[in-house]
C-alpha cells in the first residue's frame, strides 16, 4: 500500500486484522480485508475505506489489470417473428453449408 492506508495504520487510526484471497467464484475472485477503525467517527471510517479502495484501484491501473463488468445481450424480435436467436444461428449455418 502507498501512503494513504499506511498513514492511518501508523497513526493508530486503524488496525489491519487480516487480508486473504478468500475464494474463486463463478465470475470473480473474492478477496477479503478486515480492519478495525479505532475511532468511533463514521467519517474516519469512510476516509480509511476510501483510501484502501483507491489504493487497490491505483495498483490495478499501474499493473494494467482491468475489471470485467457483467454484460447482457438483448435480442429484439420484429413483430410476428417467433424464431429464437438459436434458430437464426442454425439457419444461417445451414445456408452457409449449402452449395
Amino acid at each position: 500500500m502507498r501512503e494513504g492506508p499506511r498513514s492511518f495504520l501508523r497513526c493508530n487510526t486503524a488496525r489491519l486484522e487480516r487480508a486473504h484471497f478468500k475464494e474463486y467464484a463463478v465470475s470473480f475472485l473474492n478477496h477479503e480485508a478486515v480492519y478495525y477503525v479505532l475511532r468511533p467517527e463514521y467519517n474516519t471510517y469512510m476516509d480509511i475505506h476510501h483510501a484502501i479502495n483507491m489504493e487497490i484501484y491505483g495498483r490495478f491501473e499501474e499493473e494494467g489489470i482491468e475489471i470485467a463488468y457483467p454484460t447482457r445481450t438483448v435480442h429484439v424480435r420484429t413483430q410476428g417473428d417467433t424464431s429464437t436467436p438459436d434458430d437464426k444461428r442454425r439457419l444461417a449455418a445451414i445456408r452457409r453449408t449449402k452449395p
